[in-house]
């Protein structure tokens, strides 16, 4: 039988591992969204995305805990990147050095990263982290898919995850002959 004082004890444990949550991405409602998304200017039409919302902060933080790529002592972090179904997917990450030792110093706001899913390695993810805000491109063997930021101007923290094929352009094709 348990008694009061376990009770009161497994109850103040379970708020606490809730209050814990490392939960970085939350799925928002389309409909609540429209209003946030309305001024955005975009050269592209995404026919169909799942809208998240996330800290930007913390997200990148996260980020920062990877280890290098080339770093063949250093291990991956987990990270959980949204998917077009409204889940969530989680991610081997690790930092890829693109640029220039010294250029990256001139610009540390830049970062990259890439990795592999968790639960099917075929699976790759590239990401990078600016002002702008979180990129990621997720290459599957049947579909890509990305997440940018909804309006970087307005707020890091809400983004699109879409599939490559759900874009529409809105710029006029190349055409030489102008």
């Amino acid at each position: 039988m348990i008694d009061k004082k376990d009770l009161l004890f497994l109850f103040a444990t379970f708020i606490l591992l809730s209050s814990c949550s490392n939960k970085i991405w939350q799925l928002q409602s389309n409909e609540a969204m429209v209003n946030k998304i309305a001024d955005c200017k975009a050269d592209n039409k995404i026919l169909k995305y799942v809208i998240w919302k996330t800290n930007f902060v913390k997200l990148t933080k996260s980020l920062e805990n990877a280890s290098s790529l080339n770093d063949k002592f250093g291990k991956p972090i987990i990270i959980d990147i949204p998917t077009t179904d409204n889940t969530l997917m989680a991610f081997k990450i690790y930092v890829a050095e693109t640029m220039n030792p010294e250029l990256a110093k001139q610009f540390p706001e830049l970062k990259s990263y890439m990795g592999n899913a968790v639960a099917d390695n075929s699976i790759k993810i590239r990401i990078d982290t600016n002002p702008k805000g979180f990129h990621a491109l997720i290459t599957s063997s049947y579909e890509q898919w990305l997440v940018e930021p909804i309006c970087a101007e307005k707020s890091k923290d809400y983004y699109f995850s879409f599939l490559k094929g759900d874009v529409k352009s809105t710029r006029e094709p190349f055409n030489e002959k102008r």
